[in-house]
This record gives C-alpha cells, structure tokens and sequence, in this order.
C-alpha cells in the first residue's frame, strides 16, 4: 500500500495450506483460566523439548513456528526451548503469549538473542477494563500495552491476537488505530468458539454473525489503510462478504502436539469445530470451511441462510414497486405476503439495504422467491415407533421441545401453502401432540392433514380430541401388515395391529373427524390379503398403498395388481405404479410425488417412510411418452426389468 508504514514488510511470506502457519503446543501451564474460549483449564507437564523440535522439523513445508499453548512464558526453559527451535531453522520463530512477562527490555532481548523473531500477543479490546475482565487478571491490559511497545522496540515481529466477542466486536476499529500507534505488523481477529469456559455464557461471549459483520469489515479495512495486514480466524466468509480476502484460508493453520494420550486429547480441543454446510453463496474450501457446528448449534442457520440477499436494496425499484409506493395505506396494515421459499434477512447489512426500498408490509422486498408449493410437512420430532428398514437407525432418543416444533410451525404456515401434512412415524407419540395438533390448527394454513402411524392417539384424552373434530381435514392411519401377527412383527410391538384400528375408531366416534387407512408394502405377497381385508370390511376406509423406499419388484407388483382384478384395491395401486407397467382408469388421479406436493422450502420437515406420500423418481423415456403426465414415476428404492435400460437406473 501507498501509505504503508514503513516498518510494514511487504515481502513477508503469507500462511496457506501448502505452508501453513505451525502452532506448535509447547505449553501445559496457565496464567489464569479466562473467560474465553481456552481448552486448557488446569496445569499439565510440558511437552519436552526434544519433542516440540520434531514436531516442527517433521512438519513439512511452512512459513513460522508460533510455540503456543498454555503459556510458553511460563515454562521455566522457555531460553533453551528457543535456542534448541533455532538450531534446527525453525522460521520466524514465534511464541504465542498474553504479554505480561515481556514489558521489561532486559527480559525481551534475552528471549530474542535466544532465537524469538515474534510474537503473538493477545490483546481482546481497546477498553482495557474489558479485556482485564475477560482474561479474569485486573490491570492485564495496561501490562500488553507496554509489552508490545517493547518488543516492536527490540525489532521483533509483533502480531495482536484478538478474540472477537459480543461486547467488544463494535470496538473493532478503535483496537486497530491503537495498533498502528504501537507499530504492529499484523492483527489476528479470531472467533470465539463454544468451548472452555466461554461455551458455559456462549450467549453472552459468542458474536453473532450478522450483527458483528459491518464491525469486522471494517476493521479490516481499517487495518489495510494503516499497513497492518488483517488476519480472520474460524469466521465463515459470509461474516465478512465485503473482506473475504482477508480470512484466513482453511488449513493454513496446523495445529500440532506430541504424541501422549494428554497432549492428543487437547489437540482435538483446539482444533477447528466441525463444519456444516455453508451458506447458499459458501465458496467451500480453502476459502470457507463453511458454518461453524458449535454455533449452529447455539444460535442456528438463519444469519447463514440469508446470505444470500446480502446485495438486496442496489437494483433500481421496478415500476410495479414505485407504483404500490402511490397507494395509499390503510388504517390496518397489511398482512406480509408469504415467504415462498425466501429465508428473511438477518444481518445489519440487509437492513441498510432493504431501507432503499418501498416495502409496504413486505420485509423482504426485492428478494427472488419461489412458487408456493401445494402444501408443507411437519413433524414432532422423537423417537420412531417403527424401525427403519434401511439404516436401522432408530433416530432421536428424546422428544423434541415443544418450543422448537412450535417456532417451525409458524415459519411454516408463513411459506404460503394450503395444506399443513403432519405425517412421520412418531409425531402422534409426542407427550405434549394434543397442544401441539391444536396449535397446528391456529396457524394461517387452510387445511390440515395428520397421517402415519397411530398408537399414539389413544394416549389423547377425549376432550382434546373433540377440540380438533372441526379443524382437522382428515386423519389417516398407517398399516404395515394387513393383520396383526404382520403388524406387530413389522414393528416389533405386540398389540400395535389393535391401538392403530382403536384409534380409527376413536378418531370416528368424533363427528366431522374424516379418518382412513394407507397399507405400506415393500413387495407383492400382502396385497391381495390387504384388498381381501379392505373388501371384507375388516380394515376401514377405502384401499391406498404407499411404496415402502426399501421394496421389490415393481413387475411383480403390477402383476400382483392386475390379478386382484377390476376394483378400487385395483385402482389404488395403478396410482402408484407406472402406466406401463399397470393401465389406469381415465378417472383415477396418479400419486403425487412428495417432492413435488412439498417443494423446497426451508423450514420442510424430511420425508418420512410413514408419510402416505411415497417419493418418486422422474423416468428418463417421460419426454415423448404420451401418458407421462398420467404417471406418478418410478417409486424409489424399487426395480423393474420390464422397463428394459430404466432397471439399472432404479437400482443405482
């Protein structure tokens, strides 16, 4: 830069993946256990030197040794640890402190004549008072200060860590012009992560994302105008769009420790959180890691997800926008239009932006959004009552928080679908259902349908059941055998064939409460007893299938069909097979293909094998078939080999 100080070197090497920086954990002594986010919260025996040198030597290509920790000052052959480093050409040589021992000249020029060519030091706030607090050591920031005065006087290389925090990120800025003052090379801003003490007050400590964003930014910039070169730690690049250069690339620091059970656990503490997927605009990697689990966890993707209407509010106003800006508003305001797959805006920097805009009860204004998918599916999430014929997993172990499902139905009903389906294989087990179903009907939502399976209803006291005879469309229960000694072995349950024709019957005994049957098959030999059954009146309501993901043969199936011969056990499987395979009636609808019926909105819950809905996959000889729009698909997880090359794709 033009107006680069002069004691800023242009030349010095930048870490990358290739050449990373090496962190080096020579240190098992602490000072004090901070508030931060520090894994080492008691004293351990430091590594031995002769350990620390292989580390560094056996490492490969790099552009520094930073012996980190602990606290390296603190251990009492800190001089020999260095001399020995040198010795075997560690490059710029480096100890990671918190600076209180090296505010006196005489002490910093023995550790650099020892080898020491930088240091990082940590300073956390330009408000002393708050970085005092946040160490937990009273008068620790003015000690940095003059710490990092006299090693910049010593002519070492001198780098400011600072652990971005929810209090102190808005003073970003004023940190970096008191940096340029103290003539420091380059500033580390690091993210603070849930863990030591700093998961225990994640809330307090941890910065959000989109509210710390404009700060960020500009202290990067700050720093660039002053010559210091700006480093980003563990922040994902949507947290500072605008200066995703300056993030520090993924794996360009390596943290390294001896090979001692001790040493290794507290490896895995300092390394980087597990990622998750990233926002819609993520890069990937080396640029971004993508979304950082610890926070995800704590505080959610919604800052995440919508970062990608960042530029929101630059586009000129459409002429339709400038002329709804003429109409004049009511007394009452306008209820906002319905997302349509848009994840709403979170950070400071949509906000500004959106303030170009005529809004008029529409917050996310100028955003791109979807088609309204016919309906949106929930679930209580809990612990299945039927076990997964694929993964064996039998899923979560608790019931989810009736809050949690709370908060998603609302962002559901505001999609703009018509029809709420509740359909998995433990949402009618959940303890608090009956206050959740009735919540269900409150929402802005036309209709709402409940399906899957049904042992659960028997545990709803009436009364709460008579609350929901006029809002629930309809109830359908799900079979998976059409007799009890096949039910109750499918799911490994005695008495589940009889709760689930109780519950019918239950659901019937309430006027207006519409409630039926869906037999799940995953081959050909139930389906005649299933329509024997159906006909006999000894299952109610009239015959549907749904093809289990895992199943068989779908020629077998059809051939299993055509011999039940012409009626509605028929009908109800032409409605899930292709037309090919199993002619249909001109006035029998195809199954809907819950991919299509659901959309893609965020706030879907996922398919379930107990949803009445079974998933479909599109058939590659669609283009040209006449009766492709009379055909659901090709039902998932089965294969044909009448279809001729369509076989192997199902199987794949």
């Amino acid at each position: 830069m033009a107006n680069a100080p002069q004691w800023q070197d242009p030349h010095k090497p930048s870490a990358s993946p290739e050449a990373p920086d090496l962190r080096l954990l020579a240190a098992g002594a602490i000072r004090q256990a901070s508030r931060l986010d520090m894994p080492i919260r008691e004293d351990i025996d430091d590594p031995p030197i002769h350990g620390i040198v292989a580390l560094g030597t056996g490492a490969g290509s790099c552009v520094g040794w930073l012996l980190s920790g602990g606290e390296p000052t603190m251990r009492a052959d800190l001089l020999q640890l260095l001399e020995a480093c040198a010795e075997a050409g560690a490059p710029r040589l480096g100890i990671h402190t918190d600076g209180l021992v090296l505010t006196s000249d005489r002490v910093v020029a023995q550790l650099r004549d020892a080898g020491l060519q930088r240091v990082r030091i940590a300073l956390h706030s330009p408000r002393l008072d708050a970085h005092d607090w946040l160490v937990d050591i009273p008068g620790a920031g003015k000690r940095v200060l003059r710490a990092i005065k006299t090693c910049a006087a010593a002519g070492l290389e001198v780098e400011v860590e600072a652990c971005v925090t929810r209090p102190t990120s808005t003073h970003l800025s004023e940190l970096v012009e008191i940096l340029a003052r103290l003539r420091v090379d380059s500033l580390h801003l690091r993210r603070t992560t849930g863990r030591g003490r700093a998961m225990e007050d994640m809330i307090a400590i941890s910065p959000r994302l989109g509210l710390a964003q404009p700060s960020l930014e500009a202290a990067v910039r700050e720093a660039m105008r002053w010559g210091i070169t700006p480093r980003l730690h563990r922040f994902p690049t949507c947290a500072a769009a605008g200066v995703m250069q300056s993030i520090s690339p993924v794996g360009s620091e390596r943290w390294l420790a001896i090979d001692t059970p001790e040493w290794q656990a507290l490896l895995n503490d300092f390394a980087d959180p597990a990622p998750e997927r990233g926002c819609p605009e993520c890069p990937g990697e080396p640029h971004c890691a993508g979304a950082p689990s610890d926070y995800v966890a704590r505080f959610g993707r919604l800052e995440l997800d919508s970062q990608s209407v960042r530029d929101i509010g630059t586009n000129t106003p459409t002429p339709e926008e400038v002329e709804w800006v003429r109409k004049p508003l009511s007394n009452t305001p306008p209820n906002p239009p319905p997302r349509q797959g848009r994840t709403p805006g979170t950070r400071v920097s949509f906000i500004h932006a959106q303030l170009k805009r005529p809004l008029h009860g529409d917050p996310m204004a100028g955003m791109e959004s979807s088609n309204a998918a016919p309906a949106i599916g929930i679930a209580f999430q809990g612990p299945s009552r039927v076990p997964n014929p694929i993964t064996g997993d039998p899923g979560p172990t608790e019931h989810e928080n009736s809050r949690a499902v709370r908060v998603r139905m609302v962002r559901a009903s505001q999609e703009g679908a018509e029809v709420l389906r509740i359909a998995s294989a433990g949402s009618l087990a959940h303890p608090e259902a009956a206050e959740l179903l009735r919540d269900a009907t409150r929402l802005a939502i036309p209709r709402v349908e409940i399906a899957g399976e049904a042992s659960g209803i028997m545990d709803i006291q009436d009364v709460a059941l008579r609350r929901l005879r006029r809002r629930i469309a309809r109830f359908d229960v799900a079979l998976y055998g059409p007799d009890a000694p096949r039910h109750d072995a499918y799911l490994e349950r005695e008495g589940a064939f009889e709760a689930a024709l109780a519950a019918i019957d239950r659901l019937k005994s309430f006027a207006r409460l519409q409630a039926g049957t869906y037999a799940i098959v995953h081959d050909a030999e139930s389906v005649s007893d299933y329509a024997k059954a159906w006909e006999s009146g000894s299952l109610p309501g009239t015959p549907a299938f749904r093809l289990a993901s895992s199943g068989d043969s779908l020629d077998v199936l059809a051939d299993a069909a055509r011999a039940l011969g012409e009626g509605a056990a028929q009908d109800a499987l032409a409605r899930v097979l292709p037309v090919c395979l199993l002619e249909r009636r001109e006035d029998v609808d195809p199954s809907p293909s819950w991919d299509a019926l659901h959309g893609d909105s965020p706030t879907q819950a996922p398919h379930s094998g107990s949803d009445p809905v079974g998933l479909f996959l599109a058939c590659p000889a669609a283009e040209g078939c006449e009766r492709a729009e009379r055909c659901p698909g090709l039902a998932e997880g089965w294969t044909s080999e009448r279809m001729g090359p369509l076989a192997g794709q199902l199987e794949d």
